[in-house]
């Protein structure tokens, strides 16, 4: 029982470790999204989540 338990620890801080460099990756593009002027047209934030693929979406559900 204590190495399935290791294992999904191992498992989940490595999805933790993933997300935090993704927002690291992030947090710049949404800082200069933040300040433009005009607010991004419904065709870029649509492009944005398909270039995405959707990876992390499953990854995080649990």
């Amino acid at each position: 029982m204590h190495w399935i338990l290791g294992d999904y620890r191992r498992t989940q801080r490595a999805k933790c470790f993933n997300l935090v460099r993704m927002m690291k990756l992030l947090a710049p593009l949404l800082e200069e999204v933040g300040e433009m002027e005009k607010p991004l047209p419904d065709e870029a934030i649509a492009s944005f989540f398909q270039a995405q693929g959707g990876g992390y979406r499953e990854d995080f559900r649990s």
